[in-house]
């Protein structure tokens, strides 16, 4: 299987390396991706079980749910420049190697500090990641497939999450706790191993027709994709509307168990099919994309605009004007789209960067993301609930969605441009 190969540019509907290959290649990122969130997220449901063993605060527990984030943003663009320099495939590799073997020493953790640092090494491996998968998959499947290819390998995270809350859930009262860092940290074993063993084009420049990408200076690289407005568009409207839904995800089983009254048993299983629904939206909006991009150029990010409009619009009436009794079927509506800008949004990244800095490229939003979105939406809505209730607070930060949508009109106005200029630095 191995082996670094050529090939030769491909026009929109190419497979560089046919089908076959292609769909095992998005087969294995997918379950990597899933395997990522497993690992990273396992960890919230066995809180009252390490809380009890190691008499922590609620303060530590959470320092230790959010250690990933603190290493992550720091390594993913110093990642991302080796992904684009050297084997990605190996390195990737080496990443998923990481964050899984970290995974398994947690469950040998003998405190606080010890677990913590296993934890911030799980951050370390998963850096790597994003950028990576993101690279490969565009140099394995044709333009005109790249938003459903980029939204299926995504759609990996949310289930990764859910499978970490049920597992979690169901091996820690059997085994213990420490089982379930060691269990959940298998799967990864195997992919990371068959990573190694997949095509790829090199990216150490060489001359031919058959020629790598030449590396990118990254100082020219850097002014261009701050400087580039769907880029500058793209941070806002993806920060936006991650800030929203980082924070719903966190809070939405508190808010049917405070607010709804309903049983916490419960509770989980409506924040877990929201989950899966985000999944399969995020799946499907890449699908849909590809679909009309064709016909209609601007369409990744218009639809991008209607994505987020929707989610809006019915988490606003759901908070704002519906009865308490329908709240929840807003909720579960507004999420048949909650997911579906993020194969779109990547692919745009792809298609407006230079050839040979993928996955640099991909690693700003990363961090963007984790920055502006993921750190602040939970405490966000925190703050803001200890002033005027969960439900105003909730309702108040889906008036981000509809800002990020305005964000990804205006994307629509430079996106086509700036794809054409992607290679001028």
């Amino acid at each position: 299987m191995s082996q670094n190969a050529t090939v030769t540019p491909s026009n929109l509907d190419d497979y560089p390396y046919g089908k076959k290959w292609a769909y095992f290649v998005l087969f294995l990122l997918f379950m990597l991706m899933m395997s990522n969130f497993l690992d990273r997220r396992v960890i919230i449901p066995l809180f009252p079980a390490i809380k009890a063993e190691f008499g922590l605060s609620d303060a530590q527990l959470g320092i230790l749910g959010g250690a990933v984030n603190f290493t992550l943003p720091l390594l993913v663009f110093p990642v991302a420049y080796f992904l684009d320099r050297y084997s990605r495939k190996k390195l990737v590799g080496a990443m998923a190697a990481i964050w899984t073997a970290c995974t398994l020493l947690c469950s040998l953790s003998t405190g606080f500090w010890s677990l913590f640092l296993y934890r911030l090494g799980v951050g370390v491996g998963e850096s790597g990641y994003g950028p990576g998968s993101t690279a490969i998959t565009a140099d394995y499947v044709p333009k005109s497939k790249l938003s459903s290819a980029l939204g299926f390998i995504n759609s990996g995270a949310s289930f990764g999450v859910v499978i970490a809350i049920l597992a979690g859930g169901f091996i820690t009262p059997r085994l213990g706790w420490k089982a379930a860092f060691a269990l959940v940290a298998l799967p990864g074993i195997l992919f990371t191993i068959l990573i190694f063993f997949i095509k790829e084009r090199t990216n150490l420049p060489t001359a031919g027709a058959n020629a790598a990408p030449a590396r990118v200076p990254m100082i020219p690289f850097l002014k261009k994709m701050l400087t580039c407005p769907t880029m500058l568009l793209l941070f806002m409207a993806n920060a936006a509307f991650i800030l929203f839904q980082a924070g719903v995800n966190t809070w939405n089983t508190t808010l049917f168990v405070r607010v709804h009254q309903l049983p916490l048993e419960k509770a989980s299983v409506l924040a877990a099919g929201l989950v899966v629904l985000s999944g399969v939206s995020t799946l499907l909006g890449g699908v849909v994309v590809d679909r009309l991009r064709r016909r209609f150029p601007k369409a990744p990010m218009i639809c991008c605009a209607f994505f987020a409009f929707w989610t809006g619009l019915f988490y606003v009436w759901g908070f704002f004007f519906a009865p308490v009794d329908k709240q929840i079927m807003a909720i579960f509506i507004a999420s048949l789209t909650v997911g579906g800008t993020t194969g779109p949004m990547m692919a745009a990244i792809v298609e407006i960067s230079p050839s040979a800095a993928k996955a640099s490229a991909t690693s700003l939003m990363i961090i963007v993301q984790n920055i502006f979105g993921l750190a602040f939406g939970p405490i966000l809505i925190g703050l803001l609930s200890d002033h005027m209730g969960l439900e105003a607070s909730i309702g108040s930060l889906s008036l981000l969605c509809l800002i990020s949508g305005v964000f990804y009109l205006l994307c629509s106005l430079f996106y086509a441009r700036d794809k054409e200029r992607a290679e001028i630095l």
